[in-house]
């Protein structure tokens, strides 16, 4: 009678506890529990080698083991991925019967990875160990997609490599096939309500953000323009605005003796022009640029237009209010 191990084959994982599975690259088995418990003694050090191979006619007669029966330690690399024949792809400590993992801890998020791992091989996991020429353990570098593969288990003494028991090849199990972009069907009755749920809210997102942006940038500009605008340019404008809606104004203004509107227009600063040659004033005073700033001529100091100490002052903002005020 053949020992169990012999009988039976690698499986791939229940979906239950190995959702998408097989991917691209990966295709997760479930590890030989109570598969080798006969074939270990209690004093025996073993280890289980995992095997991968592409399928093909000569696969299911494929050795694991040398002429010394022991294991074969070709890598990924000697084997070109398998098609040449068998590599190691990973190996771990034996499984037993008596030390199951408790599959009702899955539910349980902090137990959730620990079960998965005694549960679980994935083979292709390792996408580094190709590229670390120190590695000494074995490499278990990523499938080819749209491929079958066969797998075996394979029972091995820790000191000696002897093959102490192994599977059967597993039945070819096909990693997955990437799909093109125009074989997806992105009609609205095919997607998921979630889908639906998350587009919409970064479109309102997307949308609400760039409102914001706009709405800030355009009140900088207005801020800017308002701040560095001349005070003679705004007050020119009240002039000019002032006189084209009510051309009457300043003359009832001056009929009736009002003073308001002239007040107004005091607000702007006068504008120094040069004194004429010919005007009384001081002739010792030293000969340069005018002051920067002039008191504004109040109504009691005017002399037809000409200000008490000879200096003539102009509106920057109309001469037609200047006028006014004058008169």
């Amino acid at each position: 009678m053949k020992p169990v191990a012999q009988v039976l084959r690698p499986q791939i994982a229940d979906p239950k506890f190995a959702a998408n599975n097989p991917t691209l690259t990966t295709i997760a088995l479930e590890k030989p529990f109570c598969t080798f418990d006969g074939s270990v003694s209690k004093s025996a050090s073993c280890e289980v080698h995992l095997y991968v191979m592409v399928d093909s006619a000569t696969t299911i007669s494929a050795s694991v083991m040398d002429d010394g029966n022991k294991s074969l330690s070709a890598t990924f690399e000697q084997a070109h991925g398998g098609k040449l024949g068998p590599y190691k792809a990973a190996k771990f400590n034996v499984p037993h019967c008596a030390s199951p993992p408790k599959l009702s801890d899955i539910a349980d998020v902090a137990k959730a990875p620990a079960v998965l791992t005694q549960y679980l091989i994935r083979v292709g996991d390792d996408s580094a160990c190709l590229y670390d020429p120190n590695l000494q353990e074995a490499c278990n570098p990523p499938l080819s997609e749209d491929t079958s593969y066969r797998f075996k288990f394979v029972l091995v003494d820790r000191i000696t490599y002897i093959v102490k028991n192994q599977t059967l090849w597993s039945d070819p199990i096909k990693t997955s096939k990437l799909k093109p972009s125009s074989s997806i069907d992105t009609r609205p009755g095919q997607r998921s309500g979630g889908m639906i749920a998350i587009t919409f809210v970064l479109s309102v997102l997307t949308l609400v953000v760039a409102a914001a942006f706009l709405a800030a940038l355009a009140s900088r500009e207005i801020s800017t323009a308002i701040k560095y605008r001349p005070q003679a340019t705004q007050c020119a404008d009240l002039k000019l605005g002032t006189d084209s809606s009510n051309g009457s104004t300043m003359a009832q203004e001056e009929q009736d003796g009002s003073s308001r509107g002239a007040e107004e227009r005091r607000g702007c600063q006068a504008v120094p022009h040069p004194r004429p040659e010919n005007e009384e004033g001081p002739r010792d005073a030293p000969k340069g640029p005018e002051p920067a700033a002039v008191e504004l001529a109040r109504p009691e100091t005017r002399k037809s237009g000409v200000m008490e100490r000879g200096t003539p002052a102009l509106r920057a903002c109309s001469i037609g209010a200047w006028l006014a005020d004058a008169a």
